[in-house]
């Protein structure tokens, strides 16, 4: 088992040594499938290109599941998008938040915000909704952008001699520089234990360093 090279996951299997790796809740998703944000099945196809239809980020993908269905326009939907927890909670509301597909709740645009950045939102995009405090926010403000990591397990990495701590930017660590880019960690990082040593890399140029060597 290994540290998932994406956002999604924090286990994966491994094949290989370093050929491919794939995280355990996408591993055992099936080729085909349905989902409640479609009303079609969505098939899954390894070399197809893509813009998610839901996160929408601007970057291409590949391997998604797709509706080929002409009146659907290739609706695609990414592996992290499709497991996400069906319920969340949020240090700003006492109830669980439930993942919600559409918004048909407020019927103006200038209604829907996130009521955690407040920002606004997409009605047809996923977000997560308490319906008893009408609290609805985007679902990465909610999980944040990296949800199941394990923060304080120590890894050890090729590019650097001492063990590596995962952590997450809070009040006592706001202004840690990544010792590749020198640029602040922007969410999630590692950390040398070491004493006297000060090495730090941000988890985005951990990734790359990752992809670099093809994984």
């Amino acid at each position: 088992m290994q540290l998932h090279p994406s956002q999604a996951i924090g286990l994966s299997y491994e094949k290989d040594a370093v050929v491919s790796l794939c995280c355990i809740s996408c591993f055992v998703i099936p080729d085909s499938l349905t989902t409640k944000g479609h009303r079609h099945w969505v098939f899954f196809d390894h070399r197809f290109t893509f813009k998610c239809n839901i996160c929408d980020d601007g970057h291409q993908k590949k391997g998604a599941f797709v509706c080929r269905l002409k009146e659907c326009d290739h609706f695609t939907l990414d592996y992290t998008r499709l497991t996400l927890p069906n319920t969340a909670w949020c240090k700003n509301d006492e109830h669980p938040l439930v993942l919600t597909y559409r918004d048909d709740i407020h019927p103006h645009l200038d209604q829907c915000v996130c009521d955690i950045c407040e920002e606004s939102r997409d009605p047809n995009e996923r977000f997560y909704y308490c319906g008893i405090c009408d609290y609805a926010a985007h679902f990465l403000c909610v999980l944040s952008k990296y949800p199941f990591m394990k923060l304080g397990l120590t890894y050890e990495y090729e590019f650097h001699e001492h063990p590596l701590t995962l952590g997450k930017k809070d009040y006592y660590h706001d202004y840690l520089k990544c010792s590749v880019c020198d640029k602040y960690c922007k969410e999630v990082f590692l950390e040398c234990t070491q004493p006297g040593c000060k090495y730090v890399i941000d988890w985005e140029c951990r990734l790359r360093i990752w992809r670099s060597k093809g994984i």
